[in-house]
């Protein structure tokens, strides 16, 4: 009996460390997942770092940008100006805006404002803003928002006028395709997000915009805007609570609930599309989706982290057609397809109630 008794301990032991491993190899995968390779450039596509002279005149600093053009374009092509988060830089979203060229657009990024030299000529309250970190951390950063957005979306627009004209005054042979000025689309991503809507409410040139996980209150498109308008976010926490939520992502919820209840009316009056996306942080709509540390963010509890290649799946399925049917002007094939990780904001109505 005892012999038995040994055997099956024995057994019920190695039964047990095989299991482990599997679970232990499961783990590995899984992490190993989320470190997913960058992908490469697409095909036919040329990158150009150009010094833009400043339309506002002689004296000005040249404007750093970065361009993603086709190779072998036979004729015009319509243009994105893409503006990146507040304090990001031209280079943040690379991998979208090169499949952007590659399906036909000249893109164009400049830094955030927050990297240009100092204007003697701009109210020192606005450059007090450009200067200083985002913030909607606590009570007291929620009050001023509404004063704070309104300042720097209008220098991230005066910026993004400004790249816009110096572009259209390029010469011919500055770029390996032409620019069809008559065909301009903004994306922008964050605080870059809030000016593309701002430049869609402000300037008739913008044929269509697209906000990735920003915001529209505060902004010059919050009365509404009368061209397509597009906005993907990251699906919020409807019930945010202080004693589960820290103070940080407490307050940035609620303003982001804010916000979505504003896009949600804007809805009934404006070209606007809203969707949430589950399983998605901020920093997952830029090319810090595929940064080699993301696996940091895994927890064993939680199986909605969106992997990378998932998430460009479903932001090309949604930013390529709507650009080349509404700045292009070109006839998308079929319905969009449809992601389980994805609805649109109007589904949420009752929960933003």
């Amino acid at each position: 009996m005892r012999g038995h008794a040994g055997f099956i301990a024995r057994t019920a032991v190695a039964l047990g460390v095989v299991a482990g491993l599997a679970v232990f190899a499961a783990l590995l995968r899984e992490m190993a997942s989320l470190r997913a390779d960058r992908p490469p450039e697409p095909p036919g596509v040329v990158t150009r770092d150009l010094s833009l002279r400043d339309p506002r005149g002689m004296g000005r600093p040249a404007i750093a940008v970065k361009v993603w053009a086709p190779q072998d374009a036979t004729k015009p092509c319509p243009m994105i100006v893409y503006v990146p988060s507040w304090g990001g830089r031209r280079d943040e979203n690379q991998v979208m805006l090169a499949e952007l060229a590659h399906n036909g657009f000249i893109v164009a990024a400049a830094d955030d404002v927050s990297h240009d030299p100092p204007d003697p000529a701009v109210d020192a309250a606005d450059e007090a803003v450009r200067k200083a970190p985002f913030r909607a951390f606590s009570a007291e950063d929620l009050a001023a928002f509404p004063d704070v957005s309104a300042r720097r979306t209008k220098l991230g627009f005066e910026k993004l006028d400004r790249v816009v004209e110096a572009l259209m005054r390029l010469p011919a042979d500055a770029l390996p395709a032409t620019i069809d000025a008559s065909r301009i689309g903004v994306v922008g991503f964050s605080f870059g997000g809030a000016v593309a809507a701002t430049a869609l409410a402000r300037d008739p040139r913008i044929a269509a915009a697209i906000n990735l996980d920003g915001w529209l209150i505060h902004t010059a498109a919050a009365p509404g805007v009368s061209r397509p308008l597009l906005a993907l976010y990251a699906m919020p926490d409807f019930n945010p609570r202080r004693f589960w939520t820290s103070t940080a992502n407490f307050f940035v919820t609620k303003l982001t609930l804010e916000d979505l209840r504003a896009a949600l009316s804007l809805q009934r009056t404006s070209q606007i599309e809203v969707f949430l996306i589950a399983g998605v942080q901020h920093g997952d709509f830029s090319d810090a989706v595929y940064s080699a540390d993301r696996w940091r963010r895994w927890r064993p509890w939680r199986t909605d982290v969106i992997r990378s290649e998932r998430m460009r799946e479903i932001v090309t399925a949604f930013v390529t057609p709507f650009l080349q049917q509404h700045v292009a002007g070109r006839a998308t094939l079929g319905q969009r397809p449809s992601f389980i990780e994805v609805a649109p904001l109007e589904a949420f109505e009752a929960r933003l109630q």
